[in-house]
């Protein structure tokens, strides 16, 4: 009598979780990429939303007073809400700014700019 070849169902059902758990796993990597890459683009865009609304604090020739003001400052397909804190400094022709730029709705800051603007111009 000959021997039967072939795989038990024994052997198909361990190659059948060992396949599972390394598809699992794949899973978790892409979703662990896709996460990352939407963060980064968040927080590009929110750069990018702070380099903006200095630009235009800059091209207005603004010289805010200092305290804590927040506006609306949207780039792209996202809403951000820009929170601008001015500061004086030792000396009184010039502001620091802190530009901090997160998502409407959330308290986290995705992105934070410095800079200065200055009266004498």
């Amino acid at each position: 009598m000959e021997q039967e070849r072939g795989y038990t169902l024994i052997e198909v059902l361990i190659a059948l979780a060992i396949v599972s758990v390394a598809i699992t796993a794949v899973f978790h990597a892409l979703q662990l990429s896709t996460h990352s890459s939407y963060q980064l683009t968040l927080r590009t865009f929110a750069l990018h939303a702070a380099k903006n609304t200095m630009s235009e604090l800059y091209l207005q020739r603004a010289f805010p007073a200092p305290g804590l003001k927040e506006q609306a400052c949207s780039f792209g397909h996202y809403a951000f809400s820009c929170e601008i804190e001015s500061k004086k400094t030792m000396h009184d022709l010039f502001r620091q700014i802190t530009i901090r730029v997160h998502l409407e709705g959330e308290s986290g800051a995705l992105s934070t700019l410095y800079g200065t603007l200055t009266r004498a111009r």
